[in-house]
């Protein structure tokens, strides 16, 4: 387009637009946070597919917390007896252009994902964080910011999956895990076994 001078007397171009100038810097933005987020920076299924479609990633968060238990003690002293170790938080940011429906697409999955209890992995060139659920999902658009892309917010929780132990050819038969041998209807005992309960209690259980 022709570089047509902003003076008095010739109509706003969107060559010496305001918004012009935005978007660009916008799309100037996108590329260089495609290019130190890409390979090697996601979120995957635990299938090992990426969970949404997503252009890049923008940013990435990671938070632990390990509290100590203290317990007071005489004369206004503690002692510190239990270290525990939480769950981990972690933050990304995506963002995504494209068409309108390309930008729908991506904020009803991750819309969809956050209502769900499925698992996914954040990966890093450094480390993968397994097991995380979403737990918050955020989103802003201003009239000079967010045009033509989209930028969204995605939290994750570590989820711990535990399992039950299940003891089997144990010495003692009282510590084996329990079956599940079927169904079992109630009988009458025999007339032997009430005459036994009857002999050691002192009273019969026939009436």
């Amino acid at each position: 387009m022709a570089n047509v001078p902003n003076v008095p007397g010739v109509p706003a171009l969107p060559s010496y637009s305001g918004i012009g100038t935005v978007l660009l810097i916008a799309d100037v933005i996108s590329a260089i946070s495609t290019f130190l987020f890409g390979t090697g920076w996601g979120i995957y299924t635990e299938d090992g597919i990426q969970a949404f479609s997503y252009d890049s990633v923008l940013d990435f968060d990671f938070k632990q917390d390990w509290p100590v238990s203290d317990a007071p003690q005489e004369e206004g002293a503690f002692v510190s007896y239990d270290k525990v170790q939480m769950p981990f938080d972690v933050r990304v940011r995506v963002t995504s252009g494209g068409s309108t429906a390309e930008r729908q697409n991506l904020l009803t999955s991750v819309l969809a994902a956050s209502n769900s209890l499925e698992l996914f992995d954040v990966v890093t060139p450094e480390m993968t964080f397994v097991s995380c659920n979403i737990t918050h999902v955020d989103f802003k658009r201003t009239s000079t910011n967010g045009v033509g892309n989209i930028t969204i917010d995605i939290w994750f929780v570590q989820i711990r999956v535990t399992s039950t132990a299940n003891f089997t050819n144990t010495q003692q038969p009282g510590a084996a895990g329990q079956q599940n041998t079927g169904s079992v209807s109630p009988q009458n005992p025999s007339r032997q076994i009430q005459q036994s309960a009857s002999d050691a209690g002192g009273n019969s259980l026939v009436q």
